[in-house]
């Protein structure tokens, strides 16, 4: 579909068009599709949610607006809106909570195993509150409450009177010397 045709469409579907809406959804159904299962992994079963998500949330802008054809493309647009869902979706309390039942099921493996491993899980763990007790606020209390609490950033700046944005910056850094002192131990690395 050439870029004016997408115009078009997109046209309609600002004027409330449902059949216009059908038809870009089949037209970049696969594409977004695509993109979500590449981001959030192949076999997370949000991806069809997260779909639907992202197709609202484009119909939504474009009837608000926020589409502009003079400052970038369709696909460009496509792209944005995709990319803040999927960031939305990673950063979610819901996200969270599946992280930490897949590291209850590993640690419950662990638990069942030898004993030798038990010993070496409960020192990385030891090890992991041992530096996150040196960490300085507000950075430790925002790694804890990110990680341990799964609040999302924005209810931890609101908690912590701090922009969303200083909350994020602040956890990356926190997370930076954490890296730093664990790749001196044979235990484990953070990722940041």
């Amino acid at each position: 579909m050439d870029q004016g045709a997408l115009q078009s469409l997109v046209a309609a579907i600002v004027r409330g068009d449902a059949k216009a809406e059908r038809t870009f959804f089949e037209y970049f159904r696969q594409e977004v599709e695509f993109f979500v299962r590449l981001k959030i992994g192949r076999h997370n079963m949000d991806w069809e949610d997260l779909r639907q998500e992202i197709f609202i949330a484009l119909f939504k802008r474009m009837r608000d607006g926020a589409y502009d054809a003079e400052r970038g493309s369709v696909g460009a647009f496509i792209h944005s809106t995709m990319k803040f869902k999927i960031m939305d979706y990673l950063k979610s309390r819901q996200h969270h909570q599946r992280t930490l039942q897949r590291e209850l099921a590993v640690q419950t493996l662990i638990d069942a195993d030898d004993p030798e491993q038990r010993v070496i899980h409960h020192e990385q763990l030891d090890y992991a509150a041992t530096l996150l007790g040196q960490l300085p606020e507000p950075h430790r209390s925002i790694l804890a409450d990110y990680y341990v609490q799964g609040l999302p950033v924005h209810e931890i700046a609101a908690k912590q009177g701090l922009t969303a944005q200083k909350v994020s910056n602040y956890k990356s850094y926190a997370l930076s010397l954490l890296q730093i002192k664990c790749k001196k131990t044979k235990y484990f690395r953070f990722k940041v």
